[in-house]
């Protein structure tokens, strides 16, 4: 394929992508249940959930909204809030990641129309896209180097992938809602590109003994950005602990077999997620006894 032909399938399948995304933004109407709660929770606001609004005052619909939604629109409050956020999230079957962005991203925000309140949050989402959207096409570059594929069949495999992935209905619905989905989306992919960056390097050092002399120092680097992605990934989810498990088993198995002589490096990071694991379950098993 030629080179001009993938860019153009490329930008062609990020424009399509984004387009969907935008048109079924544009359709919305109303704010899910859920979405209430992701801006609720993030600002740290009392009211709804267990403060009550004074008796004997009438209030009108718009204040009702503006007091049960935002919180401080300022910098500083906004890092009070994920302070809180940190100590207790208030819910407890998710962690605080998501709300702690959200957060951010709503500083000097203060607006109760529905499709602002979708606009503004959605387009956190549509920023994730992006940012995964490039990191699909390194992730499977770095797969296809490592089974030493052709440029042909290396470009005709990135575009099929991204098409899959960003152009099926559960990837939309992620982007255009108002929950820590597109996050795990995003992170899921940042953790496997990580994890195949590591392995292109230990597979050329391996392949190359005599390789650049700055070969080895990156391979520290990624090995630390590997910890960085896994740690994000975890706090992105409780549930992510079984899919980073069974990514650093099957690692380290062909690492231990083909690349015997860098099995230290994933054995520390298996001690690394091995600790960031227990300290998990410490925080999840306080939180669900109480």
């Amino acid at each position: 394929m030629n080179i001009r032909l993938f860019y153009i399938g490329v930008i062609t399948t990020f424009l399509i992508s984004l387009g969907l995304r935008l048109y079924y933004l544009e359709h919305r109407v109303d704010l899910h249940l859920d979405e209430v709660l992701s801006i609720v929770l993030s600002e740290y606001n009392d009211y709804g959930w267990g403060k009550f609004y004074e008796d004997g005052i009438v209030l009108d619909s718009n204040t009702i909204k503006e007091k049960l939604l935002w919180n401080d629109p300022t910098i500083s409050g906004a890092f009070r809030d994920i302070a809180k956020l940190w100590k207790n999230n208030r819910d407890r079957p998710h962690t605080n990641l998501y709300y702690s962005i959200f957060r951010l991203w709503h500083i000097g925000f203060i607006d109760n129309d529905t499709k602002s309140l979708l606009y503004r949050g959605i387009s956190l989402n549509l920023v994730l896209f992006a940012f995964s959207f490039v990191l699909a096409i390194c992730l499977v570059r770095n797969l296809l180097l490592l089974a030493s594929s052709n440029s042909n069949t290396m470009q005709v495999c990135i575009l099929v992938f991204l098409m899959m992935a960003f152009l099926n209905p559960a990837s939309i619905t992620n982007t255009l809602f108002m929950r820590p989905y597109m996050l795990q989306e995003c992170l899921f992919i940042l953790f496997l590109w990580a994890n195949s960056m590591l392995f292109c390097l230990l597979n050329n050092c391996n392949i190359n003994p005599t390789s650049p002399k700055d070969l080895k120092p990156r391979i520290v680097r990624m090995s630390c950005f590997l910890i960085i992605s896994t740690s994000l990934l975890l706090l992105s989810g409780y549930f992510t602990i079984a899919f980073v498990t069974i990514i650093f088993m099957v690692c380290g198995i062909y690492t231990a077999l083909c690349i015997k002589r860098y099995i230290y490096i994933y054995i520390y990071n298996n001690l690394v997620f091995g600790f960031k694991c227990f300290n998990i379950s410490k925080v999840f098993c306080r939180h669900y006894s109480r």
